[in-house]
């Protein structure tokens, strides 16, 4: 150590500004704290300590008003506001950067929030602004991916770009540092979705399903989903697809289309929407609440629309497999199975040419409660 010019003993104080015993600042080696003893700078509150290579430079601007800080500028003096500040402003701490942007370099590359000295839960928060965002770079010219919050527009987007090969990965924890190999020319450059199962990559990169739009500005283009290994399945408690709602079949694929109507529903109630290819290849129904009054019957068809359905009727048994007046699931009057089509006399297996609706007609009568479920599977052919 060199030599001592002048020593304080332990609370002494070196007082600065002012006049004593008043001083603005006071600079003392602070022993109340017993073994957390330390270096105290006292100032007076609203002020600032600020390290600097310009010393008589206004810092208007820079400062915390009303609040105790520490700062440190840069050594630019014709550029004063060039500061980062500490302070706490009582309920929280606040690092404000009043003048560029505020970067961490760990030296590691690892940022840790609430870990080192009580590990639990952390949480990161970004406010203040309409467009609050996080950036991902591969240098400081080019930008990977990005999430970002805008209230102004009502939207969280999750951006990629050409650096992040247009696409966004879910993976297992485990995998994260595995290549997935997918690339921008697997969705033709367009931003991309795909979801692995936990198998690592490395054992084998097919276990996924991906989604992505080919639209562009001249064509609609298409909604794909796609999987590296294995079909495409629907959860088996609701792998239907309403075709109410303009679904579109694969070829060869099926979907069941479900009705909820009463004994007093106006008539015709659409059970479903049919179009070019499609057949319907079974009709069943169930009783929920059972119909009460003479001629309970349900007909499902279009009447005599030679592209429609021939009028087939639920509940119009004996036996009981059709009654309307009893509870359960129910056939139809004809064949369980088979395309139900009119061709003018009797029903036979036939595609629709055309776009249809399949009407479900309760009979007038004098029922008086009834509720059921019509079931309608309809497969696309060509």
């Amino acid at each position: 150590m060199r030599p001592v010019a002048r020593w304080f003993a332990d609370d002494q104080v070196l007082g600065l500004g002012n006049t004593a015993p008043a001083p603005d600042v006071a600079v003392e080696w602070d022993t109340a704290g017993g073994a957390e003893s330390h270096l105290a700078v006292t100032i007076p509150s609203g002020a600032g300590l600020i390290v600097a290579s310009d010393a008589s430079t206004s810092r208007a601007g820079s400062l915390a008003a009303g609040a105790t800080y520490l700062g440190v500028c840069s050594d630019d003096a014709a550029s004063p506001t060039e500061c980062v500040t500490l302070r706490h402003d009582g309920p929280d701490a606040v690092v404000q950067v009043h003048s560029g942007a505020l970067f961490l370099e760990p030296s590691g590359g690892t940022l840790y929030i609430n870990e080192k000295t009580n590990a639990g839960a952390g949480t990161l928060l970004l406010g203040g602004s309409s467009n609050a965002e996080i950036r991902f770079r591969q240098n400081a010219a080019v930008n990977s991916s990005n999430i970002l919050d805008s209230t102004a527009q009502d939207q969280l987007l999750i951006g990629v770009a050409a650096a992040s090969g247009w696409h966004a990965a879910l993976t297992a924890f485990a995998n994260t540092g595995k290549d997935h190999d997918h690339t921008a020319a697997d969705s033709g450059s367009n931003p991309a979705l795909y979801v692995h199962s936990a198998l690592d990559p490395d054992t084998d990169n097919t276990r996924y399903g991906g989604l992505w739009h080919t639209g562009t500005a001249g064509a609609a283009g298409a909604l794909v989903v796609k999987t590296g290994a294995g079909p495409v399945q629907f959860d088996a408690a609701n792998d239907t697809l309403d075709l109410l709602t303009n679904g579109t079949l694969l070829l060869g694929g099926s979907a069941i289309v479900s009705t909820t109507f009463s004994y007093n529903t106006a008539a015709p109630v659409n059970c479903g929407t049919v179009a070019d290819g499609y057949a319907v290849t079974a009709i069943w129904s169930q009783v929920t609440v059972v119909w009460n009054g003479t001629t309970p019957d349900v007909q499902v068809g279009d009447g005599d629309d030679v592209d429609g359905f021939y009028n087939f009727n639920l509940g119009a048994g004996p036996p009981d497999s059709t009654r309307l007046d009893v509870l359960g699931y129910k056939a139809t009057t004809e064949s369980s199975r088979g395309a139900y089509l009119y061709t003018g006399g009797s029903p036979a297996s036939k595609v629709y040419a055309l776009a249809d609706q399949i009407d479900c007609t309760p009979t007038a009568g004098d029922a008086t409660q009834g509720a059921m479920t019509v079931y309608i599977e309809i497969t696309r052919l060509k």
